[in-house]
């Protein structure tokens, strides 16, 4: 059986995965030897403009494409107080509940984290510490 190739549910989820990090700049993927890519790229680590990431999986049904996430574990002390902040209920001067659905999820797109679990089912690969640091 051909390992590089992704099952429809995998592909399914990380094109959702890798699109829903779009707005947040660049991701880092590895490129695997197909003979589909250029030679630069061929068998390499890329960084990668997300927002082109389209461009990028029309291949996808032949090869694995996997980008590097961070675990959710790795999440520092300092990270953590900002994601948490996320999740505070807020009211508005009615006292109404501001809603802040989804903002949780963009920051951790934005931050490159999984929280998908895809590093666990094999489609992304653990980022090393240093490869994404963010002020």
């Amino acid at each position: 059986m051909n390992n590089t190739l992704l099952t429809e549910e995998q592909q399914k989820l990380l094109i959702i995965d890798l699109c829903g990090r779009a707005p947040y700049g660049t991701c880092f993927i590895q490129f695997p030897k197909s003979g589909i890519f250029p030679d630069g790229m061929e068998d390499t680590i890329q960084k990668v403009e997300v927002k082109d990431i389209r461009r990028i999986i029309i291949n996808l049904q032949v090869v694995t494409l996997k980008p590097y996430l961070r675990r959710m574990s790795s999440m520092t002390e300092e990270e953590k107080k900002e994601y948490y902040k996320l999740h505070v209920i807020e009211y508005d001067d009615n006292g109404h509940i501001i809603d802040k659905t989804g903002k949780d999820i963009d920051w951790l797109n934005e931050h490159c984290f999984d929280y998908r679990g895809l590093i666990d089912i094999g489609i992304a690969i653990e980022a090393p510490k240093e490869m994404y640091t963010f002020n």
